[in-house]
């Protein structure tokens, strides 16, 4: 691994590590991520200068129970002698893991898009009845504001049939008021009392 010097530091692990190592080591923590179980490859060479060196790298699935992430775990061993295994294991082809790993992006990626087109026509979809609802209720605006319109115009009418009728009663009540003060209301009701 290198540490980073200056610039922004990546905590990628495989930007952090050597190109040679970067593609199997991506490789390996895809796969064990998604089939959820141990990828051994043997035999990765490196080279550094004028020296090869042979390392095998182990990648384990590794649950955090705190904070429920799959985490992977990585174990490099060199190689001191002709590997003897008692469980599968794999050599690492690069050209091989390397196109199984572009072929492994593919389908993510055209996974992604159908999920990105299928997301885009439901935000339409949902974008066209918003806009049904949004007309909906600006009509039904509309229509509110003519009512309104209306029974103020209804309002200010009543107001001044209102208005006539309190003028009216005002006189009714003058004149009645007139009637009861006048002498001659006092005869009548003065003959009317002599006949019964």
């Amino acid at each position: 691994m290198k540490i980073p010097t200056g610039g922004r530091v990546s905590l990628n692990i495989t930007k952090m590590t050597r190109r040679d190592l970067s593609i199997v080591l991506s490789t390996a923590i895809y796969r064990v991520l998604k089939e959820k179980k141990e990828a051994i490859y043997h035999n990765i060479v490196l080279k550094d200068n004028n020296q090869t060196k042979t390392i095998n790298l182990i990648a384990k699935p590794f649950d955090e129970p705190t904070t429920r992430q799959q985490l992977v775990m990585l174990q490099f061993e060199e190689v001191r002698s002709a590997p003897q295994t008692l469980y599968e294991t794999e050599l690492y082809d690069v050209s091989k893991s390397a196109s199984q790993r572009i072929i492994d992006l593919e389908q993510e990626l055209q996974y992604s898009r159908e999920n990105l087109q299928a997301t885009i026509e439901e935000l339409e979809t949902s974008n066209e009845e918003l806009q049904a609802t949004n007309e909906e209720l600006l009509a039904a605006n509309e229509e509110l504001q003519s009512t309104n319109e209306e029974l103020q115009s209804v309002n200010e009418e009543l107001i001044t049939v209102n208005s006539e009728y309190q003028l009216k009663i005002k006189e009714l009540t003058d004149l009645n008021n007139d009637v009861n003060n006048s002498p001659y209301a006092v005869v009548d009701l003065l003959v009317t009392d002599l006949q019964s």
